[in-house]
């Protein structure tokens, strides 16, 4: 018996030899008892996320070119498709587990974060010119990622200029998406005995699977040719659009029963795209028009992502009304 444990049960020796009964005395030496018991060990936590498997698609700033004196009340309705050289990607994890693990354990052999990406995107969305300056926006797409299907959601405002030879926009918005993940953590802990004992070691390993909500911030400007007499233009979009991945926590916990120290070595999992995209625009009649464009993605957080550019060809048609 340690001498934490024997220090507690003489407490309690003394209440039942002890001639005071009264409930409220009583009701106090155990929860004074239940204190001490809480107290009698320091425990430091340190948790590590192994490796991740991520499944989602990248945010994809949507794309607004400006139609020639567009006017208060207009509509453009935008279906979009596009594509990716990249099929999956890999980063390193800051702070990594150095420590061994038992060989059974096959899910913990992998380590840094793996992010599964679809082929194709699908994209619809719709632009609301509420003044002849400024547009509402929103729009969702579809992907397909492992047979899992993922869909995706983005809303905004515009501003825009159309009245001269070359327009030009300036978009703000918000994303909303889903991404599932798998995920091995290890708590590494120690305890030590505040009246004696001996330090204990332990390792705890999970793994976890779930789906997780993500809302994420986007911005853009876009300059292209307007005229409307020309069957062929061009246009340049710029933008910045962070995405966060995972923020998951296990769903098991490992409770105690002493004063805690938790060094949580975790982070965000997260990208900062800087995303490029020039292209060409065909009208094909008073209203409707194809884009051809080519997104080009750069993560601007610093990590070791592979491959370090993701390309993105892309088609859109864009009927306004």
């Amino acid at each position: 018996m340690s001498r934490c444990a024997s220090h507690i049960a003489g407490i309690d020796r003394a209440i039942r030899e002890g001639t005071m009964k009264k409930t409220i005395f009583s009701l106090g030496i155990f929860g004074l008892a239940a204190f001490m018991i809480s107290g009698c060990a320091t425990v430091s936590d340190q948790i590590f996320l192994q490796n991740a498997q991520v499944k989602g698609s990248a945010n994809e700033i949507p794309i607004h070119v400006v139609k020639a004196d567009t006017k208060t009340g207009e509509i453009q309705i935008s279906a979009r498709i596009s594509a990716t050289n990249a099929r999956s990607v890999s980063t390193t994890l800051e702070e990594q587990y150095t420590g061994s693990y038992p060989d059974t354990l096959e899910e913990f052999k992998q380590t840094g974060l793996h992010w599964n990406m679809p082929a194709l995107n699908w994209g619809l969305g719709l632009d609301y010119a509420l003044t002849d300056h400024l547009a509402l926006m929103g729009g969702l797409s579809l992907s397909v990622v492992e047979r899992q299907t993922k869909t995706t959601g983005y809303a905004g405002l515009g501003i825009f200029n159309s009245e001269s030879p070359t327009a030009f926009r300036l978009d703000v918005g918000v994303y909303f998406s889903k991404t599932s993940y798998k995920a091995a953590t290890i708590l590494k802990r120690h305890v030590d005995p505040f009246f004696g004992g001996t330090p204990t070691d332990e390792t705890y390993y999970f793994y976890d699977r779930g789906i997780e909500s993500h809302i994420n911030v986007f911005a853009s400007m876009t300059l292209n040719s307007s005229n409307r007499d020309s069957f062929t233009g061009w246009f340049l979009q710029v933008g910045i659009v962070p995405q966060e991945l995972t923020e998951f926590k296990p769903r098991e916990t490992i409770t105690n029963a002493g004063t805690s120290i938790v060094s949580d070595q975790r982070a965000e999992s997260s990208v900062f795209w800087l995303s490029g995209m020039p292209g060409l625009s065909f009208n094909v009649g008073s209203s409707q028009r194809i884009l051809v464009g080519l997104r080009l993605m750069y993560d601007l957080s610093g990590g070791s992502m592979e491959p370090g550019m993701l390309m993105s060809p892309m088609v859109q048609f864009d009927m306004s009304f």
